[in-house]
């Protein structure tokens, strides 16, 4: 699998053993759960954190414990891009937790040709700026009736992604 962007949702729990607090994270994606192993991971906060991951690798753990040997999924994450939602997953049953992750997913993006493109990449407010243009193709034509200062946020924010605006055919064009 080479370095894959997800969307999903990655949620961090902490609790104590052997007095020492320790932190764990899975991610919620289209491709499956799975434990996390991501650098940064003792700096984040514990609760629910929705976004893009660049996945570097899925592997198989394996641990032993009491009963014998445990065996999950691990995905290990180069990049995160992410904002913070208030909901903490320790107060959500089973199947809200399940739905609310469901709720948001969306097909993977490959990781262009220069992966620190990946924080441009996202916007929280993208999706609902943009409507029924999301997600983005590499051409784009705005829709001109709607109001001016849209527009203006909706050129913004296509400049910020990397694309340039055609005035003849006032078509935006991703930038190679």
């Amino acid at each position: 699998m080479n370095n894959t962007i997800v969307s999903g949702t990655l949620w961090i729990k902490c609790f104590q053993q052997d007095n020492k607090r320790i932190k764990t994270g899975w991610l919620e994606c289209f491709l499956g759960r799975f434990n996390v192993n991501y650098e940064r991971l003792n700096a984040l906060e514990t609760g629910q954190y929705e976004g893009f991951f660049e996945i570097a690798e899925i592997r198989q753990q394996c641990y032993k414990n009491d009963k014998g040997y445990y065996f999950e999924p691990e995905a290990v994450l180069n990049k995160v891009a992410f904002y913070f939602t208030e909901k903490n997953p320790c107060e959500l049953k089973g199947d809200q937790r399940k739905k609310s992750a469901n709720e948001r997913l969306q097909p993977s993006l490959e990781l262009e040709s220069n992966p620190t493109h990946l924080l441009e990449l996202v916007s929280p407010d993208d999706p609902e700026l943009f409507g029924a243009l999301w997600p983005l193709g590499k051409e784009i034509h705005l829709d001109y009736s709607q109001s001016r200062d849209r527009l203006r946020t909706q050129c913004g924010r296509l400049q910020t992604l990397g694309y340039n605006l055609d005035e003849t055919s006032q078509i935006w064009h991703k930038a190679a």
